[in-house]
This record gives C-alpha cells, structure tokens and sequence, in this order.
C-alpha cells in the first residue's frame, strides 16, 4: 500500500482483465485489501486464545499459521 500511495491518479483509472473481468487498479487494490483485512478479526481471536508451552517464559504460542502478536499489529490500521 505504501508503494501505490503515491501514484498519479491517472495510473488508478488503469483498467486490466482480472478473473475474466475489466477492472481498474483502484478497484483491485480495495478489493485485496478488504479481503486481507477479513482476515484480521479470526486471527486476533486466534491470538488472543493463544497458549503458553510449558515452562516457556516468551510471548504466548499462537494456535496456528505461525503468526505472532507483532505480525498482526504490523497488519492493522
């Protein structure tokens, strides 16, 4: 998102095919974006019931996909 940011507006009215569809930049990235953020809620919950490994005295295991409190907060708004 950082590197499209600064884009003239011109380059997001750019149109392409994408899965049999005309479909501007603009449009793709709001959509990959949304998609991503659908993601967020499920794994916070994932992360926030989170375990602990016996005697281990670093930040909680997450339940799956190997992500980790920081990766998410990198993620979010």
């Amino acid at each position: 998102m950082e590197l499209l940011g600064p884009l003239p507006e011109e380059a997001w009215s750019r149109t392409a095919i994408f899965e049999d569809r005309v479909i501007s930049l603009r449009e793709l990235v709001t959509a990959m974006a949304a998609h991503d953020e659908s993601h967020l809620a499920p794994l916070a919950a994932q992360l926030s019931g989170a375990r602990k490994l016996p005697g281990d005295s670093s930040e909680a295991v997450p339940v799956s996909h190997g992500v980790t409190p920081a990766a998410v907060a990198t993620v979010s708004r």
